[in-house]
């Protein structure tokens, strides 16, 4: 795996780490994407426990073998068939700025420029390729613009916080009580007692 890279890999980071990194590495012989075959966080990128920078499996491939990580800067793709977020390949990753980040997932499609429209609720084949591509390892940017859905929309489809086939609970009232059943209030204080003794002396 080792032979595929164009740098040798950063000697301050332990070599456990780096045998570990590849051990979960899944070469895509097409895009040349290298897929992680890990846990993923909610946003498509893959999981990567490490001594050496935070727990995203892309960050850890660009330090380990391209480079300091740059302040300011985010680990972006380029991969061949469009940003794969699950992809560690390092010849597929840049930095650049959190904004121009932001401006090639509208251009990709990823994100919308414009106002966002109601979400349409999904069919049942709908939710079952979404869970299925999800699974299979797709990123949800992928599976989004397939759908033309939003990337949180898909994402709680997938990890099943949306359409679960369960009935809802009905909602408790606020009060714990029923509007009819709530006693009225007893106007108490003292300005209503006083009222009441000047009241009480103009009938006599």
């Amino acid at each position: 795996m080792q032979a595929l890279l164009d740098n040798p890999p950063n000697p301050n980071i332990p070599e456990k780490f780096i045998d570990r990194f590849f051990d979960k590495v899944q070469v895509d012989p097409v895009t040349g994407c290298w897929h992680f075959d890990a846990a993923r966080f909610r946003n498509g990128y893959a999981h990567f426990h490490n001594p050496v920078t935070t727990a995203y499996a892309h960050r850890f491939s660009f330090l380990a073998f391209n480079g300091p990580l740059q302040k300011g800067l985010s680990v972006q793709h380029r991969c061949p068939a469009g940003s794969n977020k699950a992809c560690v390949n390092p010849a597929h990753l840049f930095q650049d700025t959190a904004k121009k980040n932001s401006q090639d997932a509208v251009v990709e499609g990823l994100y919308s420029a414009t106002p966002r429209r109601k979400q349409v609720k999904a069919t049942t084949e709908e939710i079952a390729d979404i869970r299925k591509r999800f699974n299979d390892g797709e990123s949800l940017y992928s599976i989004a613009k397939k759908w033309n859905r939003s990337v949180p929309y898909v994402s709680s489809v997938a990890s099943m916080k949306l359409h679960t086939g369960k009935p809802r609970k009905p909602r408790a009232p606020l009060s714990g009580i029923s509007a009819v059943e709530k006693p009225a209030k007893k106007k108490s204080g003292k300005v209503w007692d006083t009222l009441a003794t000047h009241l009480a002396k103009e009938a006599a």
